[in-house]
């Protein structure tokens, strides 16, 4: 070996030693190769888990802050669907109360003309339809207007309240119509009626006003206040005139009155032309 000793000369010991030596300081440089490695990997997952930390904060937070919107969304909306609600049940409130005055006549508190119209027409179909009886009375307060000058429209009013409680105790069923028609004028519309039992409601009604005993001084027709009634009872069918029934209880109405007050007529001919009677009674 030039400038060097010769190989040959190192002894084993010496080489071995060497070997050592170089082993340990590669040993140390893998070890110290070891630690920087783990030492970046400790940095990395530290670092690495406060960015995880921080992004599951920034999560949690966007989710809390959602989730309150959200709440305050539905308690909002929750809210408003209960005031519309409440709303909306206000108002139909106040449509059935504006329809049942539209449909009521305030004083006596009976179903008003307008309503009359209204049930008279579908009545009327669904009678037809099943060939059913129906009844029409026109009543009428007998010598109203001598009442009024006699006691008073105070006075007359509460006669008008009286028939029409009348009318109400008497005609209980959801069928029976009552209605003031206009003035000391009043309407009972009645299905699945036959004549009979027409008749005999027609009397209880006219014995119920006189029962009352709201004395009449200047009534020709008795001492207290009476009524009169005009009666039409019929099957109806296609071919009966819309208009039939009410024109044939006015004319019945005007036969009764003819006749001397305080009493119903009643009859079951609907055709067009005026015919005599088939019932008329005066009430005892």
């Amino acid at each position: 070996m030039k400038n060097g000793k010769d190989l040959q000369n190192i002894s084993i010991n010496t080489l071995e030693d060497k070997v050592a030596y170089i082993h340990r300081v590669l040993q140390k440089l893998i070890n110290y190769e070891v630690n920087v490695a783990n030492y970046e990997r400790k940095k990395f997952l530290h670092t690495y888990n406060q960015m995880l930390l921080q992004i599951g904060i920034v999560l949690s937070s966007i989710i809390i802050g959602i989730l309150a919107i959200l709440f305050y969304v539905f308690k909002s909306i929750q809210k408003d669907h209960t005031q519309l609600e409440i709303a909306a049940k206000k108002l139909k409130i106040a449509n059935k109360k504006l329809e049942n005055v539209s449909y009521t006549d305030s004083l006596t508190g009976l179903h008003n003309r307008r309503y009359f119209n209204f049930i008279y027409e579908r009545e009327l179909k669904r009678a037809k339809r099943n060939k059913s009886y129906i009844t029409f009375m026109m009543l009428d307060i007998d010598y109203f207007k001598q009442y009024n000058d006699t006691y008073g429209h105070v006075e007359g009013d509460f006669a008008l309240k009286s028939v029409a409680k009348v009318l109400k105790d008497t005609l209980k069923r959801p069928s029976d119509y009552v209605f003031r028609l206009g003035g000391e004028e009043f309407g009972v519309l009645l299905s699945d009626t036959d004549e009979s039992s027409s008749a005999k409601l027609a009397r209880e009604i006219c014995d119920a006003v006189r029962g009352r005993e709201l004395r009449h001084e200047n009534s020709k027709a008795g001492e207290f206040v009476t009524i009169s009634i005009g009666v039409v009872c019929c099957v109806a069918d296609d071919a009966l005139d819309d208009e039939i029934l009410i024109s044939r209880a006015d004319e019945m109405l005007y036969e009764a009155k003819e006749s001397g007050r305080d009493r119903y007529i009643i009859t079951s001919n609907v055709s067009v032309a005026t015919t005599k009677p088939i019932v008329e009674e005066k009430i005892a």
